[in-house]
């Protein structure tokens, strides 16, 4: 993604999109998800993934250096991320 962000920075990224039952299990939030038209249900473009990952790279080498107490609530049913990367955090 990081290369094709430069070649291509609008193209969507070339993997698949898990539909909206990724963002939660709950069948009346995905009904009122699926009729908001605020709401992006398209593929992310290639910069926007190059730049999601630069990101995370950047936050997980600064969290050993967090100084304030921070909560993490992650599910440890999510198909999108694995939920041991929040609690390695």
């Amino acid at each position: 993604t990081k290369v094709l962000a430069r070649l291509a920075p609008e193209a969507p990224v070339p993997v698949p999109r898990p539909g909206i039952e990724a963002f939660t299990r709950d069948q009346e939030l995905l009904k009122v998800i699926a009729h908001d038209p605020e709401m992006f249900l398209g593929k992310a473009r290639n910069l926007v993934g190059r730049t999601t990952l630069l990101l995370s790279d950047e936050v997980w080498s600064k969290a050993s250096n967090w100084t304030v107490p921070t909560l993490f609530i992650h599910g440890d049913k999510d198909t999108s991320t694995e939920f041991e990367n929040s609690v390695k955090l």
